[in-house]
């Protein structure tokens, strides 16, 4: 819009902080207040997704002071160690299982201990699985890719060519 944009752009962007606290406050309401433990109103998402729309819409918009929290160290670090907990979050459900029966002779593991106790181990073993496997083979790749693209080779020529 060049260097004069137009006035309702601002007033939108500064609806960006409420939007999201609405959309977020909304879904924490949502999960307190089922008696579905603990997957409450998600068994469908159809309840959830526009709530979900709603907080991305908001932290798109700027987000206040929940996108500023967001941007903190601990959670670039949690952000960055989810594609860990997406591999990994199943077979801890399972080990999480075994152990609550085996261990603790739990009828059910969908107690509120166990579960918060999932929460906690499935967050440090993503945050391990970042640090100590992707970070390590990331850079280890990036940097064999770099050797490899600056070699000469006829194959990498091509492909920088082409990119």
């Amino acid at each position: 819009h060049g260097d004069d944009p137009p006035a309702n752009q601002f007033k939108l962007r500064q609806l960006g902080g409420t939007l999201s606290l609405v959309g977020l406050g909304l879904m924490v309401a949502a999960v307190a207040f089922s008696s579905e433990y603990p997957f409450p109103v998600t068994q469908s998402r159809s309840l959830v997704a526009p709530l979900n729309a709603l907080l991305i819409f908001g932290l798109a918009l700027g987000g206040g002071l929940l996108a500023k929290g967001l941007s903190s160290r601990l959670m670039v670090l949690l952000g960055n160690a989810s594609y860990a907990l997406y591999l990994l979050h199943i077979p801890l459900i399972f080990w999480t299982y075994f152990i609550s029966r085996a261990w603790f002779r739990a009828e059910s593991p969908n107690t509120w201990p166990l579960f918060v106790a999932y929460v906690f181990v499935a967050i440090g073993v993503s945050i391990l699985a970042f640090l100590l496997v992707e970070e390590p083979m990331r850079h280890r790749l990036r940097r064999r890719l770099t050797t490899w693209l600056g070699s000469g080779d006829p194959t990498c020529q091509s492909l920088q060519h082409r990119s």
